[in-house]
């Protein structure tokens, strides 16, 4: 227990060294060249998304301003999310509707299908099931250029527990955000923009195509491994919203998704990171224990207490609208909860074979 309380007291230590040097690297980031929608093409794969197109949809038909064209590809659905895609096309004439070819399947090779017949020196990728803000377009013009933009995703809670799921989302996005400027942990493919050229030029989809998900995390592999410019946004005005799972069972099953996809691909500085994350929230349980027990309560509290402070420090530097901001008592139970959670994702990760989405 002494070990796992200096370890956690460690982790706080290079947590506050990462705060107080973030409030200056950040700025660095705020003059620089901006985008023009005519040199943007959007790609939005799809399969069985009936559900959610029609919402996706019309988020764009409300936009004030669109990009050069919006790719949609669809993966052999097998409900009417082509004939919904279609009727949308044919009403928009920015609207491309491809159809995967039978040699062809899973999400990385619709991407590529779009990503060949684009004329734009950029790409948009979106998922099918997010929604946009009415302005999006119309603020991406002001996001500054990169070879990469790795755009906020922001997760909608509709009941309790997918808020605690969307909590801890949200977390790991401000993290990610707070260590960018010494190394990015992850990219979500549901709100990305990318150069087509440099993406050409250093896709590694021979190494992983076998793989039918992960294509974010390959293509920042990619960039960062041939050193190309990328950085994290922070703009929630040009964030994809999309609704968090709201069952136990498609939280976990998600998660390990997620976990697997980078098994055995970790280099240096992500398993340092990684391995910071897992003390700083494992290193919680002996604490937790001692205060079940009624052993150390105060010095208990006062760790989860500063925990929880740490927390709320990072969202501080993290921009997400007013309601999706945690407040200090979930901060002070997701410390408490979390550590259980995660070291059950762990757990069943070693002995399940989970199927890609």
């Amino acid at each position: 227990m002494i070990i796992g309380g200096l370890l956690l007291i460690a982790c706080f230590i290079f947590l506050g060294v990462l705060l107080i040097r973030d409030q200056s690297n950040h700025k660095q980031n705020e003059a620089a060249e901006n985008f023009s929608l005519e040199e943007i093409s959007v790609i939005i794969p799809y399969k069985n998304e009936a559900q959610h197109l029609p919402q996706l949809l019309e988020s764009l038909s409300k936009q004030k301003q669109l990009p050069s064209a919006i790719y949609f590809v669809n993966d052999y659905s097998t409900d009417i999310s082509a004939a919904i895609v279609d009727t949308w096309c044919a009403q928009n004439p920015k609207g491309v509707s491809i159809h995967l070819d039978h040699e062809l399947n899973g999400k990385k090779a619709a991407l590529r299908r779009a990503i060949y017949e684009l004329s734009t020196e950029y790409f948009l990728t979106l998922d099918a099931d997010v929604q946009l803000s009415e302005n999006y377009f119309s603020v991406l013009t002001k996001v500054k250029k990169a070879k990469l933009v790795i755009l906020p995703v922001l997760m909608n809670a509709t009941s309790t527990l997918s808020r605690f799921f969307s909590l801890e989302y949200h977390y790991f996005n401000a993290f990610n955000f707070l260590v960018s400027n010494y190394y990015t942990l992850s990219a979500s493919g549901a709100n990305l923009l990318v150069e087509k050229t440099s993406f050409l030029a250093v896709d590694s989809y021979h190494t992983h195509k076998h793989l039918c998900s992960g294509d974010d995390y390959f293509l920042l592999r990619d960039f960062q491994q041939h050193k190309l410019s990328h950085y994290v946004s922070n703009n929630f005005n040009v964030s994809a919203t999309t609704n968090s799972v709201t069952h136990w069972k498609d939280y976990l099953k998600q998660r390990i998704r997620w976990f697997k996809k980078t098994e055995g691909l970790k280099n240096r500085e992500e398993t340092i990171l990684g391995v910071f994350i897992l003390t700083y929230f494992l290193s919680v349980l002996p604490l937790i224990l001692l205060l079940i027990s009624g052993n150390l309560i105060l010095f208990s509290v006062l760790i989860l207490g500063l925990q929880s402070y740490l927390a709320h420090r990072i969202f501080t530097h993290y921009e997400i609208p007013p309601l999706a901001q945690p407040n200090g008592l979930e901060f002070l139970v997701f410390h408490i909860l979390y550590p259980f959670v995660l070291l059950t994702i762990l757990i069943r990760s070693i002995f399940e074979k989970e199927s890609w989405k």
